[in-house]
């Protein structure tokens, strides 16, 4: 099998600048180490606790698909099928963590907890439900197959008559410049 690299051994780093470079609005490389991957724009100790993943690069694009806006900070990255050394999470990336683990104050974002410390009195008030934290979950919308092939029918349909739309321009701006 033909691979397309410039030098094996530079495989990881040349692919990781690449992918950065290619979403310069979501992803940078962090300062002290080419290979962790950070949010681009995040703030360097903003009072966020850090939430960060890692893997080998034989996994990569999976890990870097949780790195974003409300997902994860960054993404320590290793060799080919190797996870990365300890090495790759500098340990003030931890700071926040700790300054938060000292004295657990409510962290807010907006007018939303981010971080919140419960009392057994709430938690018992909650019937023992942990799931407290507030973010909207997604409910899941389960249909009868004959409505469920409907409903794909209608939007086939509704993206069919759109495509349809845009070909019939462009074919007029083919026929407007023959």
């Amino acid at each position: 099998m033909s691979k397309i690299m410039n030098e094996a051994s530079d495989f990881v780093d040349q692919s990781l600048a690449g992918i950065v470079a290619a979403n310069p609005n979501d992803l940078a490389l962090c300062e002290t180490s080419r290979r962790s991957v950070v949010r681009a724009g995040q703030a360097k100790g903003d009072g966020k606790v850090a939430i960060v993943t890692g893997g080998g690069y034989g996994h990569l694009p999976v890990f870097l698909g949780y790195v974003g806006q409300g997902m994860c900070d960054g993404c320590a990255v290793g060799n080919v099928f190797t996870s990365p050394s300890a090495e790759a999470i500098v340990v003030e990336h931890f700071d926040p963590v700790k300054a938060w683990w000292d004295d657990r104050q409510e962290i807010l974002e907006g007018d939303f907890p981010k971080a919140k410390c419960y009392t057994i009195d709430e938690i018992v008030a909650g019937g023992y439900n942990l799931d407290l934290c507030g973010f909207p979950h997604e409910e899941e919308e389960i249909l009868e197959p004959m409505e469920l092939i409907q409903k794909y029918q209608e939007q086939r349909k509704s993206l069919n008559d759109d495509i349809d739309k845009i070909l019939a321009r462009i074919t007029a701006k083919l026929e407007d410049n023959a």
